[in-house]
């Protein structure tokens, strides 16, 4: 590169090359008369690279669960460690490097990056166990942890029996209830409901209060009904399982070839079999098989909670595949909306230009949601990137085997849980975004008997995305996102009587300017549409 750039200078007729930082490129821009783009960049190529490689997405979405968690419980104790922080940071970061996290590096890469990321992990997730179960008291008993700041119920899994549990495949499954981003004494609670499955004819029913899940002989879903409307959110079939052969030639796991639907094969399951009956959680096993691989699917229906989630295992050894989960639902979707880092994005949901032609595969993080005025669904992912959305058909895709640069790319079992959300209204309405972060951010356990909610934030379209100690300083760094498009106040009620409240850019190194009213504890905030807002709170002396 830098013999081409002495090269260039030489030539005669070319522009003169300088070397520059980024800052000072983008100074030099004279912007006034530059068009301007509103809406997704998107790159028509390397869409394989959303899904090659799903162990090194499902260990990296883990690591940043992970150290968002540790992070969080650090700065709220009083104990924020910034060496051990940034070390941990610093081995996410380069493990996000180009080609480790697209999927497309050598096998070798991957040997080192697995065994890494793993051992990470199990380090974050003991280090937060300490700091939690320290805030909550220690002791024998359990508590219940929550690091979203509103309050919220939802299942957790223990090694022994309570009452109201039932024993799933994991442990003993609780329900319970916990305070915003805080603890409590882990309480079992009765959800209000019941989940049941029974066999209508050759097929399986899942029902709740909310939800009626029909399953067909084949696997796929019929019928997901909305019991308090008779709303049916099914069009066709839903969870409908197909492959296609993917060979993009070099670009093996970069690429997803256009028109690759046309070599579509339909997968129907070899068995579907009632596995639990309730009470709170009732499932059925479906399992697939194609070539030399197999599927296994545990359709859960949970008492209580508004979705049908999928516990999905993949045993790969067949190359050059692609596996697709197909769900068409009963929605006039012009767009769907998805989640993308630090907001959320909508797009045209139909085919007119060349340009919506292109974005056959499409990545997204934590959701995607097609609606209409009336009513919508959400798809919940925290570990799956990659998905094709065309009307009202969303289809998510769960595996690449490509053969080049790494012919064992997915190779053997993988393990992953999805679920769908149907729901009334659009997606601001049925609060999406905080329920796919719910989704994301389980409920967790630890030991601890005290009981206390250190931060909550309020209106519903304000999604918090880190708590953390400031890079320089002392206080309390709190990170937000707007995710409705829209402007107004925010009410954030911080752990300790605030002295000041400053608004900060992203890198905490310039001022913003925003209007902020602080009170005791509660800190009072402007924000304007898909706004990141970075505040950092000194508490008083």
């Amino acid at each position: 590169m830098e013999l081409r750039f002495n090269v260039i200078n030489e030539l005669p007729g070319l522009p003169r090359l300088v070397h520059a930082t980024p800052s000072e490129y983008f100074k030099a821009i004279d912007v006034n008369g530059l068009e301007r783009w509103r809406g997704r960049l998107y790159v028509e190529t390397h869409r394989g690279t959303y899904t090659s490689h799903s162990l090194m997405k499902a260990l990296h979405f883990e690591a940043e669960r992970w150290i968002r968690e540790l992070e969080a419980w650090w700065a709220l104790s009083g104990s924020y460690d910034r060496g051990r922080a940034q070390s941990y940071w610093k081995v996410i970061m380069r493990d996000e490097f180009h080609d480790v996290l697209p999927g497309s590096a050598i096998k070798e890469v991957y040997d080192e990056v697995y065994r890494e990321l793993g051992s990470l992990i199990s380090e974050l997730r003991a280090e937060a166990s300490k700091v939690m179960s320290s805030l909550a008291g220690g002791g024998d008993g359990l508590a219940v942890f929550n690091s979203l700041p509103w309050s919220r119920s939802g299942y957790v899994i223990v090694d022994r029996p309570l009452k109201g549990s039932q024993r799933v495949d994991e442990g003993y499954l609780v329900y319970v209830s916990a305070p915003p981003m805080g603890f409590t004494p882990l309480r079992p609670a009765d959800p209000g409901d019941r989940a049941t499955a029974r066999r209508a004819g050759d097929s399986i029913v899942l029902e709740s209060s909310a939800l009626r899940v029909t399953i067909a002989p084949d696997g796929s879903i019929t019928s997901i009904a909305l019991k308090a409307t008779g709303d049916e959110l099914v069009s066709g079939r839903a969870n409908q399982l197909a492959i296609y052969q993917n060979s993009p030639g070099w670009a093996d796991a970069w690429d997803i070839e256009p028109g690759y639907e046309a070599g579509e094969v339909k997968l129907s399951a070899d068995s579907v079999e009632i596995k639990d009956s309730g009470p709170l959680m009732a499932s059925a096993l479906l399992r697939y098989s194609f070539g030399r691989s197999s599927v296994t699917q545990e359709v859960r229906l949970y008492a209580g909670l508004p979705f049908v989630e999928f516990r999905v295992r993949i045993d790969a050894v067949d190359r050059e595949l692609m596996l697709k989960a197909w769900h068409s639902f009963n929605v006039n979707a012009d767009s769907y909306a998805y989640g993308a880092p630090l907001g959320v994005l909508e797009e045209p949901a139909h085919k007119n230009t060349s340009w919506e032609k292109a974005m056959f595969e499409v990545p997204f993080q934590k959701f995607i949601d097609l609606y209409d005025s009336g009513r919508g669904v959400a798809l919940l992912s925290p570990k799956k990137y990659g998905a094709s959305v065309i009307g009202n058909r969303v289809g998510l895709t769960l595996l690449r085997s490509p053969m080049f640069p790494d012919p064992s790319t997915d190779l053997g079992p993988q393990q992953f849980t999805y679920a769908v959300m149907p729901h009334l209204g659009d997606w601001r309405h049925a609060k999406v975004p905080r329920i796919a972060y719910e989704y994301a951010f389980p409920l967790t356990v630890n030991n601890g008997s005290r009981e206390a909610s250190l931060m909550e934030l309020s209106p519903e379209n304000l999604v918090l995305e880190a708590v953390k100690a400031p890079e320089d300083g002392e206080g309390l760094v709190v990170r937000v996102f707007e995710a409705y498009n829209s402007s107004g106040v925010g009410t954030l009620r911080a752990p300790f009587r605030v002295a000041e409240a400053v608004s900060l850019d992203i890198l905490e190194e310039e001022v913003v300017p925003r209007q902020i009213e602080v009170n005791d504890n509660t800190v009072r905030f402007s924000y304007r549409p898909r706004e990141v807002i970075t505040l950092l709170l000194r508490p008083s002396r």
